[in-house]
């Protein structure tokens, strides 16, 4: 990165082992307000420069759930959650990724998918990954590419599993 904030080259692998590769310049300056780096390749998102309107939609989501609010205090604090390892598949969108947060800042280490491609908000999981969350979901992802990132997300073996579509539990078994 040089000082006008420009990553020269991008390198990103996907969660089915595939790269995408780059050597355009990826202009950053003014959407972030820091430059994130994808360093794991665990995420899988469609498009990284979405998170700001992502990040939006979070704050709006955290700003009307008052009782999420009071345990995100909490679990600041206390860290329940502390060296725990979280797969989550739900309707990836702007409150469930409230949830997530507030699950990460309970301690826990989230790998988060969506439990339906076609409610997964793409700037949301954007939003997750810039924030450094492994977040492997795309909207209107193929059938191929779903069952892929539902793998990504249970390869991590997670201590718990959160659900809300049974996926992730019936791949398990």
């Amino acid at each position: 990165i040089d000082d006008e904030n420009t990553i020269d080259v991008l390198v990103v692998k996907w969660c089915d082992g595939s790269y995408l590769e780059d050597q355009d310049m990826f202009r950053l300056s003014g959407i972030f307000r820091e430059v994130y780096i994808l360093e794991r390749d665990e995420n899988h998102i469609a498009d990284i420069t979405l998170a700001p309107e992502g990040e939006k939609k979070i704050r709006w989501a955290a700003g009307h759930m008052p009782v999420l609010a009071a345990i995100a205090e909490d679990f600041r604090e206390t860290k329940p959650l502390a060296g725990l390892c979280v797969a989550l598949s739900v309707h990836l969108e702007a409150k469930t990724a409230w949830l997530c947060r507030v699950m990460e800042m309970g301690g826990a280490e989230m790998h988060v998918t969506g439990s339906n491609p076609l409610s997964t908000q793409d700037d949301v999981a954007a939003a997750l990954a810039a924030g450094g969350m492994h977040v492997c979901a795309v909207h209107g992802a193929t059938a191929e590419q779903y069952q892929s990132a539902i793998d990504a997300v249970l390869e991590t073996a997670p201590n718990i599993i959160i659900d809300d579509g049974g996926d992730l539990v019936h791949r398990m078994h």
